[in-house]
């Protein structure tokens, strides 16, 4: 190979390897926007957990031991199946929405949220205050649910298995093996 066509090749080389590596890169003229968090909590300020599902009638709860473990509120204190817990506490440390629907509704039985299908109570360690998750209908398309904080007025969209995790809580209590 001559001098002139390896320096052609090389220019051409330069030029695809600068296109590919600037392309790939983000604009930073163009942002987007991440989607909101419905609320954040860390994982080690929640101690007690309510889940009631009002439209059935059933309720479950579940409080946190002084050493950490998990255990069922009720009369035999069992702790909790922790192959069945493992995430549980990630998921209640604030869902990433899909999008905050508005932040005043002033009807929001439209939504399902007059009547929530779902109550999440989370008690939070040495404020005494609680934290009311309603979740309210699905979205038309059934692929998410629609969320708002007791007290608060912005809805939110929050991806439908979220919320089954919670209903089955209650539907099918995480029990310890026999």
């Amino acid at each position: 190979m001559n001098l002139k066509t390896t320096v052609v090749l090389a220019v051409i080389l330069i030029l695809l390897i600068s296109y590919f590596f600037f392309s790939g890169r983000d604009n930073p003229g163009e942002h987007v926007a991440e989607p909101p968090d419905a609320w954040t909590l860390k994982e080690e300020f929640i101690e007690r957990i309510e889940v009631r599902l009002p439209r059935q009638d059933k309720k479950i709860s579940f409080l946190r031991s002084a050493e950490g473990g998990w255990y069922f509120d009720d009369l035999q204190k069992r702790p909790v199946d922790v192959r069945r817990w493992g995430g549980i506490l990630s998921l209640l440390t604030g869902p990433r929405s899909k999008r905050q629907i508005a932040s005043k509704i002033e009807d929001t039985a439209q939504f399902g949220l007059t009547d929530p299908r779902m109550v999440i109570i989370l008690g939070v360690r040495s404020s005494g205050r609680r934290l009311e998750v309603l979740v309210g209908d699905r979205t038309p398309n059934e692929e998410h649910d629609y969320v708002q904080l007791r007290d608060h007025e912005a809805i939110y969209l929050v991806d439908r298995s979220w919320a089954a995790v919670f209903e089955r809580l209650v539907t099918d209590p995480p029990l310890p093996p026999p």
